[in-house]
């Protein structure tokens, strides 16, 4: 038995788990796969999905159900897009998800996962300063539970929403008012 091996054993038994660092985002999402299966959650949807990161990493680790990613920017969409026509279970909708249904006015950054419903603030750009906005984009929003409802995404076992909304978490989740 080696010296890792014994590290491991003595985390465990004092509740702990170590990974290699390189393992961590897959282990992270065998993880909440594993949660999703004791659930019964047959579908994530992926609000912010930007090129399909999240999404491919559960489908890595092993999801079988079925992915929804919502990406309103159109730098990012297509290779998101693309992504999703290579797995059957997996679509991409270009949409932002908000309280509201209409248009809106995307901020977008030079950093593509900075671009945001809202303007950066100088505190933001002064931190990272590669999500200073560099143009706009009107783009096309939806409440989700409109979306959902009009999709017929509706089906059995339990829904599971990741939001990476850029500071618009809120106003997705006031957007699923009906359906939670």
């Amino acid at each position: 038995m080696t010296v890792l091996h014994r590290l491991r054993g003595l985390l465990n038994f004092a509740g702990l788990d170590a990974h290699r660092y390189r393992d961590l985002r897959y282990n992270l999402a065998r993880r909440l796969v594993l949660t999703l299966n004791t659930v019964g959650a047959s579908t994530v949807i992926d609000v912010g999905a930007h090129r399909g990161e999240f999404a491919a990493s559960l489908l890595k680790a092993g999801f079988a159900g079925r992915i929804i990613s919502f990406e309103p920017d159109q730098r990012s969409f297509p290779a998101l897009a693309a992504r999703c026509a290579r797995e059957s279970r997996w679509s991409a909708v270009q949409l932002a998800c908000s309280d509201e249904t209409g248009e809106v006015l995307l901020h977008l950054s030079t950093n593509e996962v900075s671009s945001s419903l809202h303007p950066a603030n100088e505190l933001h750009v002064s931190s990272a300063p590669s999500s200073v906005q560099v143009a706009t984009q009107v783009i096309g929003a939806q409440r989700l539970d409109e979306w959902m409802l009009e999709s017929e995404t509706n089906e059995p076992g339990s829904t599971f929403v990741k939001i990476d909304a850029q500071g618009s978490e809120l106003a997705v989740l006031d957007g699923l008012g009906e359906t939670l």
